[in-house]
This record gives structure tokens, C-alpha cells and sequence, in this order.
């Protein structure tokens, strides 16, 4: 298929992005795109082979700001598993309350489609170096039935486990969560204002404190 890349061992499919892709109504795009996945997983049954994991930013940021549209996950993930595969969630930079109407990125207009491996990092040390990956029982209970052994030198450094903590408590505490559901309320409100006024503006995308403003000539 063309997008398999780099190797005959992963396959990427494309962006889910309305904007600029090939699916642009919000209302159909999220069952056409995860209809590449679907493709991709029919080649690999085709060749007697198996699909291990699906893995996406639940946010794509660095690829624009781009969010899943409705359906998307349901859809993507359901073929997935259909075949065995996995559903891992990148939740690096979206997690922790960013896009203020929900904790993590993946619940964003997913259906209640639940991943079976979370990966975390960066705000969740807040500047400390400190990452997580959070499993089903079943995957972990998998991965200890192989038997092969995990060793991180670095791995539950007290300092940063603290930093961590101290982040999850404040995030609570100080109701971040709804700060950034109020304060990219407002600043996205404000990008809407100008993009009616300049043309450079295309699209104003996001949710909370994950926006994304494309500029175009």
C-alpha cells in the first residue's frame, strides 16, 4: 500500500486531519480514515500475518495540532481488534487535563474506546525528567507470562516520582483542569474573532490548552 513506511513491519496511514486531508466533513471523516486502518490490517491477514498494535498521539502536535474527529477511534480501534492488535495511546503531550474538557487526549470524542497501553511524559514531571506507561491487567500480566526482564537504571528515581506526585495533587487541587477548559475557551473564542478579519488565518483548531492556529498565503 503506499503507506506503509519504513517497512513491511509498520504501516502508516494517514492523518485523520479535516482540514487539509482528503476527508474534510467532520460529520463522515472519522469512519473514512479509520478505514485505512481497516486496509491496513486486511493486507496483513492477506500475508498470514498478525497485527500487534495500533499507536497514535491522541492530539497530533507536532503534526499540526490535529484532533481525531468523531468516530475515528471507535472505528480504528474496533479493526484493530478485530484482529488481535493492540490500542496504544500517546498521551505525552496531551494528557493531564491539557484539553480541559477531559483528562487524557483519547477521551476526546472516542466513544469510550479505552487503550490498552498509555504512554506519559513531560508535563507529568513538569520540567523534571519523568515518564510512565500505564497497561490493561491483562497486557501486564502477558508481558510477565514471556518473561522477559525490564531494567531502567533511572527507573523510580524518588526525586522525580515526588515531582510527579506533587503534580497530580496540584492538578487536582488547584482545579487545572477546568483552567484549561476555560482559558482555551476564551483564547480560541479570540482566534475565531481574528480569523474572520484576517485571511492568513485558515483554520483554528483544539481543545483547551491544545490549539493549533495554521497560517496559509
Amino acid at each position: 500500500g503506499p503507506f506503509k513506511t519504513p517497512g513491511n513491519h509498520i504501516w502508516k496511514v494517514p492523518c485523520p486531519d479535516v482540514y487539509r486531508g482528503p476527508h474534510t466533513d467532520s460529520k463522515t471523516a472519522g469512519k473514512l480514515y479509520a478505514d485505512y486502518v481497516n486496509q491496513a490490517c486486511d493486507a496483513y491477514e492477506s500475508r498470514g500475518e498478525s497485527v500487534s498494535a495500533f499507536i497514535i498521539e491522541s492530539g497530533m502536535s507536532v503534526a499540526g495540532v490535529v484532533l481525531p474527529p468523531p468516530g475515528y477511534l471507535k472505528h480504528a480501534v474496533g479493526c484493530v481488534r478485530n484482529v488481535g492488535g493492540l490500542f496504544i495511546a500517546d498521551e505525552v503531550q496531551t494528557g493531564f487535563g491539557r484539553f480541559g474538557t477531559s483528562y487524557w487526549g483519547f477521551q476526546h470524542n472516542n466513544d469510550d474506546v479505552v487503550p490498552d497501553i498509555v504512554t506519559m511524559g513531560k508535563p507529568f514531571g513538569n520540567g523534571m525528567p519523568l515518564a510512565a506507561v500505564a497497561t490493561t491487567r491483562k497486557v501486564a500480566e502477558a508481558f510477565e507470562t514471556i518473561g522477559p526482564e525490564y531494567f531502567n537504571t533511572f527507573g523510580g528515581n524518588p526525586v522525580c516520582a515526588a515531582a510527579g506526585l506533587a503534580v497530580l495533587d496540584t492538578i487536582e487541587s488547584e482545579g487545572l483542569q477546568a483552567k484549561a477548559a476555560e482559558i482555551g475557551a476564551y483564547l480560541k473564542a479570540g482566534f475565531m474573532k481574528l480569523k474572520v478579519r484576517l485571511e492568513i488565518i485558515g483554520d483554528v483548531r483544539g481543545c483547551g490548552l491544545f490549539l493549533g492556529i495554521e497560517l496559509i498565503r
